[in-house]
C-alpha cells in the first residue's frame, strides 16, 4: 500500500505512539492549525486556553472531515483534555482512541500505558481492518527511528558556526515532515541534508554575527520566530511541546 492510499490519522500531542498508526497501515498526520483561527473556537473552549488547542478545534470543525479518517486524542495536559472533550462532541471525525499519559514509570504505570496502547490498536483495527503483529510493529518502530535519525542530522547543522536553517524555516520543515508518512518524510529530509552538505562551509574560525536564540515553552507561533529574526537574532532551535 503506497503512502498516498493509506488513511490519514490525525494526532496533536508528542506523547502519541504514532508507531502503532504506521503499523496499522495508516499515515500519522500531526495537526498544526493556524493559530490566527483560534478565536473561531471560542464558543466551544475558553478564550484563555492554549491557542494551539483552540486552533486545532477550529480546524477540525471546518476542515478535518475532508482530510482525516480518524484522530488519536491524548490527555497529556489540561488543554489537550479540553480539546479531546470538545472534539468528541462537536467534530464529525471518528476518534480512534483516547490515551491517558501515566505520571510515573513504575510497574503499575507501565501496565496502564500498555492498556492505553491496546485501546489504540483496537480502534485502529476497527478503522483499517488490519491486525498488528510483532514483526509489523517492529518494522514501524524501525521506520520511525530512521525518520528521527534524519531529523537529528538536520539539528546537528544548527550547532555549527552558520546554522543550516533559521528558526522559521526549521519550524516549517518540522511541520512538513510531521504531516508525511515515514518514507516521504525521509525523502524530504534527505533533500535538505544533501543541499546542506553540498554547500561550502564557513571559513575556519568564522563566527555567527547574530545572537543565537533557543526558545523554550509551549507551541511557538511562526509569527514569534519571524519577529525575532526580523529583530536581528537567529532562532537556531526551539524546545517546545510540539
Amino acid at each position: 500500500m503506497s503512502e498516498g492510499t493509506r488513511p490519514a490519522i490525525g494526532w496533536f500531542c508528542s506523547y502519541t505512539p504514532i508507531e502503532l498508526v504506521v503499523a496499522a497501515g495508516a499515515n500519522p498526520v500531526r495537526v498544526f492549525a493556524d493559530e490566527a483561527a483560534a478565536t473561531r473556537a471560542d464558543r466551544y473552549l475558553p478564550p484563555n486556553l492554549c491557542p494551539y488547542a483552540r486552533a486545532c478545534l477550529a480546524w477540525g470543525l471546518e476542515r478535518a472531515r475532508a482530510s482525516l479518517a480518524g484522530v488519536v486524542l491524548v490527555h497529556s495536559c489540561n488543554a489537550m483534555s479540553q480539546l479531546a472533550s470538545a472534539w468528541r462532541r462537536y467534530v464529525p471525525v471518528p476518534v480512534v482512541a483516547e490515551v491517558d499519559v501515566p505520571r510515573g514509570d513504575d510497574e503499575a504505570s507501565v501496565g496502564y500505558m500498555v492498556s492505553n496502547m491496546r485501546r489504540i490498536l483496537a480502534g485502529l483495527k476497527d478503522l483499517t481492518g488490519r491486525t498488528i503483529d510483532v514483526p509489523t510493529l517492529d518494522a514501524a518502530i524501525f521506520a520511525l527511528e530512521v525518520v528521527r535519525q534524519r531529523w537529528r542530522s538536520i539539528l546537528a547543522f544548527q550547532t555549527v558556526a552558520v546554522p543550516g536553517l533559521r528558526g522559521a524555516a526549521l519550524s516549517a520543515l518540522a511541520k512538513k515532515v510531521l504531516s508525511q508518512g515515514p518514507e516521504e518524510a525521509c525523502r524530504t529530509m534527505d533533500d535538505v541534508i544533501s543541499r546542506r552538505v553540498s554547500r561550502p562551509g564557513p571559513a575556519q574560525g568564522a563566527l555567527l554575527q547574530s545572537p543565537r536564540v533557543l526558545l523554550v515553552g509551549s507551541v511557538i507561533p511562526d509569527a514569534v520566530l519571524q519577529a525575532i529574526e526580523a529583530a536581528g537574532a537567529d532562532v537556531i532551535y526551539d524546545e517546545s511541546c510540539s
